[in-house]
């Protein structure tokens, strides 16, 4: 499984925001295997390298977009506004999925992220992976979370 877009270090607050807005966790940490301070450096070599391989990421998760935003982040200007901020700071990776109905990412202006997110899951979903919790590791975050090694 991929992402389609990146947000290395999620915190808690940009969380609680793309669940409101509709998106579904995946209650599940991939690569659990993996130890987060020694991968950690792999993820940087890896953005820096270009590479589309996935072998060896750290730990990592993810929140699924599909079909619509949740009705108030549709109709409420400064809840879009909220959203477009957070989606802003993610990034598209070649270790990522390469979707074309997130080409121009993340767009320009305000609400260009929230508007290209909306096409492009109106077609099929979107899926933000993320590594790391309010500055913790996940597996430190979310204990109880299903464990999947690579």
């Amino acid at each position: 499984m991929a992402g389609d877009l990146l947000l290395e270090k999620l915190t808690f607050n940009q969380r609680t925001t793309l669940i409101e807005a509709g998106g579904v966790p995946t209650l599940s940490i991939f690569h659990s295997d993996k130890v987060y301070d020694k991968w950690n450096g792999g993820l940087s070599t890896k953005i820096a390298s270009g590479s589309a391989s996935r072998l060896g990421l750290p730990p990592h998760s993810y929140i699924t977009f599909q079909g619509q935003l949740s009705a108030p982040y549709r109709q409420d200007p400064v809840l879009r506004l909220k959203l477009d901020d957070v989606l802003k700071k993610m990034t598209r990776q070649a270790f990522l999925s390469q979707k074309a109905s997130l080409n121009g990412w993340p767009g320009a202006g305000p609400l260009s992220a929230v508007q290209i997110l909306e096409a492009a899951i109106a077609g099929g979903s979107i899926i933000v992976e993320f590594y790391a919790m309010d500055g913790a590791h996940l597996k430190d975050a979310f204990p109880h979370w299903t464990m999947v090694p690579e």
